[in-house]
């Protein structure tokens, strides 16, 4: 039951925490504007009720994706000239720089502590299949990466068991995908460990490094639009956290979160923009960290890295490799 306003009170703060997620995702685009517009973003989450650290927070961690980012001094500056009354201009200064701006990853997981894998399951936009219909997740899985329109329909992808095992054999056309994984749906087969999120031609193409031809080489994707993020030493319980603030603070477009049924949690990035321009954008966030556990793995960071297909059992560990959150699916 939705709870309305009961007075224009209510009405105006309800209205400005509907605003104020909104403007503070649009700040990364309006470079050299950013500096007048944080005393206004201020005063709209003030007015919303969010603590003055929230409101920086959130502005930080959103600024962080920006090609050119503000520093915290400058967010508490604005935070400062949005509690004067209109028409003030605040002292050059308002607080002094005390300390080093948190990275990214820091910020995320500070921002999402206490996540859970219940707690993110409960917030995902669309209805989950339950823990105990694996077959659904796989299914769930593979419709939120697939697009089922236009040139599409000629794409290949590769779903397998064994991520040795490249050959054309194992590419199954984009049509004849959702079919494939609804024979898994009625339990005939053991659902897959492995996919690559991005489709592929079905051609032999020439490897990076030159050493031949394969079929599931990062020259073979035909378009590149999804990105593997994953972590390799961070502790699951702050990975969890990562994404929870990822997702609460909007940051990041997350196509799907996957436990891997072992240590990490694979997640699935929607591309914004050039490819390579966003690898780039996405590596000086969560791959230049000073603290090693914080770095995630930049040898997933490619077109055709393989990541965990939700349902399947992990061989190594006997775990489910559990769906925790998707986006949409087309």
């Amino acid at each position: 039951m939705i709870d309305y306003p009961k007075n224009d009170d209510e009405a105006a703060i309800f209205g400005a925490r509907e605003q104020f997620p909104a403007e503070v995702a649009l700040l990364p685009n309006r470079i050299g504007k950013r500096h007048n517009d944080l005393p206004r973003i201020c005063r709209i989450g003030l007015k919303a009720g969010f603590e003055e650290e929230y409101i920086v927070q959130a502005i930080l961690a959103m600024n962080a994706v920006s090609r050119k980012t503000l520093s915290e001094r400058e967010v508490r500056q604005g935070l400062q000239a949005a509690k004067l009354p209109l028409g003030s201009r605040p002292r050059r200064d308002v607080r002094p720089y005390t300390r080093a701006e948190k990275g990214f990853v820091a910020q995320m997981i500070e921002a999402g502590r206490g996540t859970t894998r219940d707690g993110l399951r409960r917030s995902c936009p669309r209805l989950m299949p339950t823990e105990f219909n694996p077959e659904a997740a796989a299914v769930t899985l593979v419709k939120a990466l697939w697009k089922p329109e236009g040139d599409d329909l000629l794409d290949f992808y590769w779903v397998n068991g064994d991520k040795r095992c490249r050959g054309r054999d194992s590419l199954k056309m984009g049509f004849d995908l959702i079919n494939y994984m609804g024979w898994r749906d009625k339990g005939l087969y053991p659902i897959p460990n492995f996919l690559i999120p991005n489709p592929l031609s079905g051609e032999l193409a020439m490897k990076k490094d030159g050493s031949g031809k394969g079929y599931t080489c990062d020259n073979a994707v035909t378009k590149k639009r999804n990105l593997v993020l994953e972590f390799d030493a961070l502790p699951e319980e702050e990975q969890l956290a990562f994404w929870g603030g990822v997702l609460k603070l909007g940051t990041l477009r997350v196509c799907s979160l996957v436990h891997s049924g072992g240590k990490s949690i694979h997640g699935i990035l929607e591309v914004e923009g050039d490819y390579d321009e966003y690898v780039a954008r996405i590596k000086r966030l969560v791959v230049s960290a000073d603290d090693p556990a914080f770095r995630a793995d930049p040898a997933v960071m490619r077109p055709a890295a393989l990541t965990r297909l939700a349902g399947a059992v992990r061989p190594e560990t006997g775990r489910l490799q559990e769906l925790l959150w998707v986006r949409h699916l087309w």
